[in-house]
């Protein structure tokens, strides 16, 4: 869009000095905020998603299949609000499947020594944030990488629930207090899917409105600058680990108040997932960018397409390939819409800049 505006005549006074000004829409402005917004490929995937899913997959456009993609969305969204966080100072946890299944084990094996309902939860979560502050303290104190720490965390968490349910599932008795409270439903919604809300409203306040969140930011952006200008860098790491391996306990139990029981096997392979769904949410896997909303629309695209796949008579094999496509093509997604955010911000300064005629 642009105006022409005539200058008074100077010199020749048949020949005007013509200043053509271009202007910026606010509109265009907008839309170069939006691409620029890190959820921005998370939430284009639902929605292309959820259109694919409703033309091609019976009776997934109704209250039925709503609420069995958000239960499976929840479980891994309680566990990517943690791991969008700790992404986002620039740090990796690939033990949150093994965290979910040792939480699960600690609160069976108390249980059924005798040991009240709720101490038993309390000793579960005391597990999972064990872990959580072992990894941080490592990963902190020495120069050996997250991916290690928390690789070696994921056999270790594995090996010992196996050894302690020698490979069976372990029953708890679901009548107890504790468990009803984590297995409510309402209208056929679980719980978990409050849960997943609830901490993703939270993760994304903490995130981008509180002075916490901008030490997140900075210590993914630059952890030496970070620490120079007075962020207490190790602090921060050491916390997001801890509330990394909480959010997996919690989805752990949830999951074991549902079905009344403990899988050995249960989480396996669940970080992959997660991770996706935090990267194709907008969380840079160097740091320093990221979204908890984002990693929220993430993974329900991924209940999406388990529930359209089996509404649609399709393998349930066919899932982690579809995980995979989903991924790559929102890293393509993401980098066209970087561009296009480039050559938006690149026009708006431009018209921002003074033009002045000159006479001939």
């Amino acid at each position: 869009m642009s105006d022409d505006h005539v200058n008074p005549p100077t010199g020749n006074p048949e020949t005007p000095v013509v200043e053509r000004r271009r202007t910026w829409t606010p509109s265009a402005a907008a839309v170069g905020l939006l691409l620029r917004a890190p959820g921005t490929g998370a939430i284009v995937a639902t929605g292309v998603t959820f259109v694919v899913f409703a033309f091609w997959a019976q009776s997934f456009v109704t209250y039925l299949a709503t609420t069995s993609y958000m239960t499976i969305a929840a479980q891994f969204g309680i566990m990517a609000v943690g791991v969008a966080l700790l992404m986002t100072a620039g740090e990796f946890d690939l033990s949150v499947g093994s965290v979910f299944a040792l939480t699960e084990t600690v609160v069976a094996l108390a249980a059924h020594h005798g040991v009240p309902a709720g101490l038993a939860v309390v000793l579960g979560l005391g597990a999972a944030a064990l872990v959580g502050a072992i990894n941080g303290f490592v990963v902190t104190r020495t120069d050996i990488p997250s991916f290690i720490v928390t690789l070696a965390s994921l056999n270790i968490c594995r090996g010992l629930v196996l050894i302690i349910t020698k490979g069976f599932p372990l029953e708890i008795n679901q009548d107890r207090w504790i468990f009803r409270f984590l297995n409510i439903e309402w209208h056929g919604m679980n719980v978990a899917v409050a849960w997943f809300a609830g901490l993703v409203m939270i993760g994304s306040f903490v995130l981008l409105r509180t002075r916490y969140g901008q030490w997140i930011y900075a210590t993914g952006g630059n952890v030496v600058a970070a620490r120079k200008s007075g962020i207490p860098t190790a602090r921060v790491k050491m916390s997001l680990f801890i509330v990394t391996s909480l959010c997996a306990g919690l989805a752990g139990l949830l999951e074991m108040a549902n079905f009344g029981s403990v899988d050995p096997l249960a989480g396996q392979n669940y970080e992959l997932t997660v991770i996706a769904g935090v990267v194709i949410g907008g969380t840079s896997l160097r740091g320093g960018i990221g979204s908890v909303i984002g990693a929220g629309f993430g993974v329900i695209t991924f209940g999406m397409i388990q529930v359209g796949l089996q509404l649609a008579s399709v393998s349930v094999y066919y899932f982690q390939a579809l995980v995979g496509v989903v991924l790559l093509g929102a890293m393509v997604l993401q980098l066209y819409t970087s561009k296009m955010a480039l050559v938006l911000r690149s026009r708006e300064i431009s018209a921002l800049e003074p033009r002045s005629g000159t006479s001939p």
